[in-house]
This record gives structure tokens, C-alpha cells and sequence, in this order.
């Protein structure tokens, strides 16, 4: 067999490291059982480049699948079909017993050419097997990504990656967690994933700008040299799911429900922030936490772990680290360690690798801020305080309730929900689409923003909301006309921006955006956009861009509203801002200049007399609010404080309070823009004005 392949895409996938939150994945998923539980929470590091599965892959018109593991010489063949897929997931070889698993899922899910064929080559097998690195879960994504870039045109979201891979692995009988498939972000990414019952929200964790002395964080993680048994580790842990029956099963929800959330929740500042002595504490405290309320529960020993305590405790790893704690089930399996620096971290792997360390394979992981270090210059200090100020003023992501019964449009509503997937005709290609797809694209599209977060109902609302990201079945696919399949393709470019965040039950419109806002990073400003209203405007500028430019001219110090002018008979369903003229410096020059108010006052929905008379404009009109809204941290940190303390009004948590109670602390600013119509479409008469008003922009082209 030929040792160098030098045809197809090459396709690179690492291995994976629990950092922070193992065994939480399970723990969340018993929600479904006892919706006491808190999801589960967990931050993990995708390993470095040189720790990969490395393949090239090339597709082949003889219905043949051609598997070579190039390093080891190994290959095999077999027809592509469901029936040789399964006798592979029987193989003695327990590479190509995955292999089988995915292929079987893809084959069972997907129609594909009799004809169509494929050959995977294994390059390099750098990761290391057997060694709590998910090596398999790299592998189940390999052949995922494969089938997805040769067979269906990359057309497969990340998200869809990692099902396919996951239902792949778990196809043998593996009891692999939903952490390993996070292997699918790629080499030195570090992710938060959430997991609540069997649904899992990952968002990659991005490290802020920092100093030309900034260096990585070092993890050294190494193999104990012990013995372990996970299944009974996980048997004894389980027991106190999913109700607590005992005051040592109450510890264990704790210690893998809230403390762990508050936990990654530091970790992820700390990572950010490149801060490797506080995710060092962090690490100890884990470890701490975890002796504390799980040791109890383990009858068999396994967690005493003797190999570990000894290391956490040895005085020359003590000093080359911040701290240290065990991975993935605990016991005396693998350990890993926060250290000091990358000189610091050299040492340790010599140390553990020496007879007195008693480890081996010890290695080091480096979760690398994405941003490059800076020569010790003047002008590139200059640069970097400049980009830390810009970051505090661009706005990256954006927020969409999408939860809620639509009740005002049933008895559509009970077909079609969320209400945001009402269809409307795109006034900019005519395409027929859902309005949470023109909404969708408006953002990730057309106005530079990087993630859209979706708050939806578990259940059917999320079903709906993922089949409209991911690509239609072949079939349907194949009978699309040209143009057709070009913008189905089109959607899965930005698919993988689109992250999904649950509200369980319907608390409040402020409940629905405050649980977006748990998936911002910290400190970062974000933009509200209502789900069942579209802001129309005929400039090639979206209104969403304008929102983001404002902010921006104010340096993100203060929040900003999009302001719709409205009449006396309609405001009345709808929030409403009272304002003030202001004349601003920064604004001169800027075509927003005299379109800008400062806002004084809102209130919800105002119907008495008084309130109208108050809230009129010199225009004899009124202000409403419906966005977008683009808001300083500040507002994350009030709807945090509102549903920790249950502040509601008419028995929900409400946004415009909220906003009020911003008002006291910092400057919020209107922008009503002449050119925007709001095109409501959660109300049927409303509904229907916006049918016809994006009739009436299709008959002027």
C-alpha cells in the first residue's frame, strides 16, 4: 500500500479534555425526570495540532468504501450500503467498528447515489487511544465530516456533525457522553457546552485582547499509571439520580448542579482572560468539591483514588502548578493540572514522566488566546488599548424570543410555532420564507453579526426551529430548482452561528431574554431583536446595522432603541417611550444626527389617559418599541438580578420594567429612523397589513 496520499480534502479532527463539569453531562440529562436538577454544565479543551486524526478523503464513482489507516497499514473495503456498513460495526477492529457505526446512521438517514463511493486515508494518528482524550468521538466526526463535504455539499451544520457522530458512536454500544463530540470545533478551541435532558448547547469561548506579556494557559494532563473501573464510578454516582433520597444525594446535586454552573461560569472568565492562576483555584475547588460529595457515595473505593491524592498533594507539582484535579469519572485514571507557565509546564511533564512522578504520557495542552501578542512598542500598546475599547463598543451577537403559544394566531399557531416561522415573501429575493429566516439572514448576513441566539420552547418549537437550519432530505433537495438549491445552500454558510437557548415554561418576555443572555460572555453588549416583527426598510443599510452604528458612536456606554412612530389607536398593544430632544457631539456629521432622542421614560402597553397625554410626541404621534435593542452589559446583569429576585409584573418578568430600572443608572438613547415600517405579524390583522405592504414593495420593481 502506497504510504502518502496526495489527492482529496484533508480533514483534521483533535481529541478532547475535560476541563471543568464531568459528569454533569448525565447528570442533566435525568431533567427529564426531575426538572429540579440543574442542566448540566461543562468547559472543555479540544486538543493541539499535534494530537490530531489527520485524513484525506476523496470521492469515488465505483459504490466502494476504501478505508486506510496509512500509519499502520492497515485498509479495507466494502460496498457502500447499509448491510456491509453493519458487518463493519462487528469488525475486530474497533477503528472500523465506528467507522461502521456512522456510516450505518448516515445510510439509515440519508439517500445516496448507487454509485457513489468513497475513500478515507488516516495520514497521522497523533492522538493518543485509550486515553480519555474521546479518540473515538474523533473519529465518528472524521467520517461525519466526510460524508457531509463529498455526499451532501457541506450542507450538514456543526451542530449536525455531532449528532450524526454521536448517534454513530452510541450505534456499538459505546456509553460515550455528549462532551466528546465537542472534538468537532476543532484543534485549540476551548467550548461551554450546556446540556438539559438530551438537548446540548455549545458556544466556543473566546479569549479577550491582552498585553504583549500575556501567555497561554498550560494544561499538563497525564496518565495516572493506575487502575479505574468508570462503569462503577458511574453506577455508585447515579444511585442518587434521579431524586435525592438521601442528605449525601442532596450534596451530589449540588456539587454537579449550581456550584458546578458557578464554577464554568468563572472558568469561562478565566479563559477568556487568560487568567491561568484563577482557573487554577477553580480547578482546586472542583476537586474539592468533588471529594467532599461524591467520595461518600463511592462504596467500591474507586474515588478514594490514591494515586491522585498523592500527586494533588506533591510538593514539587504544587509548586510548578496552580492547582490540579482529576478528569473525566475521577479515580486513579488521568490527571491534569493548571501550570504556572509554559517553562513551568516543560518541567512538569519531565517530572511526571520521571520514575518519582509515577505517571506517563504526560503532555501539554495550550488553550491559546486567539488574539496575537504585541512588541513591547508604543504604537502596538496604542493598538491594543484601542482594540480593547472597540470590543467594548461591537456588538457580535444577537438575541431572539422565540418562545410563547401565539395564542392571538391560533389556529395556525397550533400547526405553525414558533410564531416566527409564519411565512412572509422576502421583499429582497422574493424567496418565500419563514420571518425568522429573514431575520436570521438579516443579521448574519447583511449587518456583521457573529452568533444569533435563539430562545425557544423544548419540544416541537425547537424540532421546527432545527429543521429549518439543516438541509432538506435529499429527495425534496433533488426536485429544488437551481436557484432553489443555491440558497438552501446558502443558509448552511451561517447555520452554525445560530445557537439555541430554552425556556422551559412561559415566564415572561424579560425571562425569555435573560435566559438568551446566559450564552453572552461576560461583559458583552448584545442586541434584541423581537421574533415576530420585521423592520422593513428600502435602504441597502438593515436596521440592524444602524442600531449596532449608534451604539457604537456613544463608545457602548450607553444602550440604544430603534423607535417606530405609531398612532394614538395602536400604541395601545405595544411598549412606548417618552423622550427628549438632545444634541449630541459625538453624533456630528453621522447621517443619524437629529434622529436621535434621549429616552426618559417607558411604559408597557399604556392605555389610561393620562399615560397617552404624557407620552405623545410634538408630532401627535407616539414612540414604540419594537426594536432593535442594542444593550450594554448592564442590562444583562438587571435581568439577572430581576429573575433571581422573581420581580414580576402581572405575574410575568417583563422587559420594560427592566428598562426602566436601567434609566436610573445609565443614559438610554431612541433612534427613530423615518424609512423603517415594522411589519408586525403576531396579530392576523397585522398580519395581513404586512402581507400587503411587502405587496406593494414586489409591484414597484
Amino acid at each position: 500500500m502506497d504510504g502518502e496520499v496526495d489527492y482529496g480534502i484533508e480533514l483534521v479532527v483533535p481529541g478532547r479534555l475535560c476541563l471543568i463539569g464531568e459528569h454533569s453531562d448525565w447528570a442533566g440529562g435525568f431533567r427529564s425526570q426531575n426538572d429540579q436538577i440543574r442542566p448540566g454544565m461543562a468547559i472543555v479543551a479540544c486538543t493541539n495540532t499535534s494530537q490530531v486524526i489527520r485524513a484525506r478523503v476523496l470521492p469515488t464513482s465505483n459504490g466502494m468504501l476504501t478505508l486506510k489507516h496509512l500509519p499502520l497499514s492497515i485498509e479495507n473495503q466494502i460496498p457502500l450500503n447499509l448491510s456491509c456498513a453493519l458487518d463493519l460495526c462487528n469488525s475486530s477492529n474497533s477503528l472500523w467498528t465506528y467507522v461502521g457505526g456512522v456510516i450505518c446512521v448516515f445510510l439509515e438517514r440519508f439517500a445516496i447515489s448507487h454509485s457513489a463511493g468513497m475513500t478515507i486515508s488516516i495520514t497521522e494518528a497523533s492522538l493518543p487511544m485509550c486515553k480519555g482524550l474521546s479518540s473515538s468521538a474523533a473519529i465518528c466526526v472524521l467520517v461525519a465530516r466526510a460524508f457531509n463535504q463529498l455526499f451532501f455539499n457541506s450542507s450538514l451544520t456543526l451542530d449536525g456533525e455531532m449528532e450524526l457522530a454521536y448517534a454513530g458512536e452510541r450505534r456499538n454500544g459505546s456509553f460515550c457522553g455528549r462532551l466528546d463530540q465537542s472534538v468537532a470545533f476543532g484543534a485549540g478551541s476551548a467550548v461551554c457546552m450546556r446540556f438539559d435532558t438530551e438537548r446540548v448547547t455549545c458556544t466556543p469561548i473566546k479569549a479577550k485582547l491582552h498585553s504583549e506579556h500575556t501567555e497561554p494557559i498550560a494544561i499538563v494532563f497525564a496518565d495516572l499509571n493506575g487502575t479505574k473501573s468508570t462503569s462503577v464510578i458511574l453506577k455508585e454516582l447515579q444511585s442518587a439520580y434521579p431524586i435525592a433520597k438521601t442528605e449525601e444525594h442532596s450534596n451530589l446535586h449540588e456539587c454537579l448542579g449550581l456550584r458546578n454552573e458557578l464554577r464554568c461560569k468563572a472558568a469561562c472568565a478565566a479563559i477568556e482572560e487568560t487568567n491561568a492562576k484563577r482557573l487554577g483555584e477553580i480547578f482546586g475547588d472542583a476537586q474539592a468539591d468533588f471529594d467532599t460529595c461524591a467520595v461518600p457515595l463511592s462504596a467500591s473505593g474507586e474515588l478514594i483514588s490514591p494515586r491522585l491524592h498523592a500527586l494533588l498533594s506533591d510538593p514539587v507539582a504544587k509548586e510548578l502548578s496552580f492547582g490540579a484535579k482529576g478528569v473525566g469519572s475521577q479515580g486513579d485514571g488521568c490527571v491534569q493540572f493548571v501550570a504556572r507557565s509554559l517553562t513551568d509546564a516543560q518541567r512538569l511533564v519531565n517530572y511526571l514522566n520521571s520514575e518519582k512522578g509515577g505517571c506517563k504520557d504526560a503532555t501539554i495542552l495550550v488553550v491559546p488566546p486567539p488574539r496575537p501578542r504585541y512588541n513591547d512598542t508604543i504604537e502596538e500598546k496604542s493598538r491594543a488599548k484601542r482594540a480593547r475599547s472597540d470590543s467594548q463598543c461591537r456588538i457580535e451577537s444577537v438575541v431572539v424570543p422565540c418562545a410563547g403559544l401565539g395564542t392571538r394566531l391560533y389556529p395556525a399557531s397550533a400547526l405553525i410555532r414558533p410564531k416566527g416561522l409564519m411565512p412572509v415573501v422576502d421583499p429582497r429575493d422574493s424567496f418565500l420564507k419563514p420571518l425568522l429566516l429573514v431575520l436570521l439572514e438579516e443579521c448574519l448576513v447583511h449587518s456583521g453579526i457573529e452568533q444569533v441566539i435563539l430562545v425557544v420552547t423544548p419540544g416541537q418549537e425547537e424540532k421546527s426551529v432545527r429543521t429549518l437550519l439543516s438541509p432538506p432530505n435529499i429527495q425534496l433537495y433533488q426536485r429544488l430548482r437551481p436557484a432553489q438549491k443555491t440558497y438552501s445552500q446558502s443558509i448552511q454558510k451561517w447555520a452554525h452561528k445560530v445557537h439555541i437557548a430554552y425556556q422551559d415554561t412561559p415566564e415572561g418576555f424579560g425571562h425569555a431574554v435573560e435566559i438568551g443572555t446566559r450564552s453572552l460572555r461576560k461583559q458583552e453588549p448584545f442586541i434584541l431583536l423581537l421574533g415576530d416583527v420585521l423592520l422593513h426598510t428600502p435602504l441597502k443599510t438593515t436596521v440592524v446595522s444602524q442600531a449596532k452604528e449608534c451604539f457604537r458612536l456613544f463608545n457602548g456606554k450607553a444602550s440604544v432603541i430603534v423607535l417606530s412612530r405609531m398612532k394614538r389607536e395602536a400604541i395601545g398593544a405595544y411598549g412606548c417611550a417618552m423622550t427628549e430632544k438632545v444634541t449630541l457631539e459625538c453624533l456630528s456629521g453621522s447621517e443619524l444626527s437629529g434622529h436621535v432622542f434621549q429616552i426618559v421614560e417607558v411604559v408597557e402597553k399604556p392605555v389610561s389617559d393620562d399615560d397617552l397625554s404624557r407620552l405623545v410626541t410634538e408630532n401627535n404621534d407616539y414612540f414604540a418599541i419594537l426594536g432593535p435593542y442594542a444593550f450594554t452589559p448592564a442590562m444583562t446583569a438587571e435581568l439577572s438580578r430581576t429573575v433571581q429576585n422573581n420581580t414580576r409584573h402581572s405575574g410575568e418578568i417583563q422587559l420594560t420594567p427592566c428598562i426602566q430600572n436601567l434609566l436610573q443608572t445609565e443614559v438610554i438613547y431612541g433612534l427613530a429612523l423615518d424609512h423603517v415600517s415594522p411589519l408586525d405579524i403576531g396579530v392576523p390583522t397585522e398580519y395581513a397589513k404586512t402581507m400587503k405592504y411587502i405587496l406593494s414593495e414586489l409591484e414597484k420593481r
